[in-house]
């Protein structure tokens, strides 16, 4: 498998959410901002996204806050692909987390 190092860039999931990588520092720190296309805050408003890239092992995770909750996603690079699974935390109790998983195409 070819190691990419193209993070940096504009990546766009299967719900037509994008998420905006801005830049990699050379330790692997990611930092950009994320618009979600479905859930409780869809909308033209950018947040905050901060993670990590591992390139030697094309890994990324990375996490956005919005005003009600956190969503962590982790998962790998295959080919022009990110494929990911998060974790949306909305409170304290076990009902207030939801799962799942997300496929981003880099544009």
């Amino acid at each position: 498998m070819e190691k990419s190092d193209h993070i940096v860039g504009t990546w766009v999931n299967e719900l037509k959410s994008v998420m905006k990588i801005d830049s990699c520092s050379p330790e692997g720190k990611i930092s950009g901002s994320f618009k979600p296309a479905k859930g409780e805050e869809p909308s033209e408003k950018e947040h905050h996204l901060v993670g990590f890239w591992h390139k030697e092992k094309q890994l990324v995770a990375f996490t956005v806050m919005y005003a009600d909750s956190i969503t962590s996603w982790i998962g790998h690079l295959k080919g022009d692909t990110l494929e990911v699974s998060w974790t949306l935390q909305r409170s304290a109790e076990w009902d207030g987390k939801h799962v799942g998983a997300n496929m981003f195409k880099k544009k």
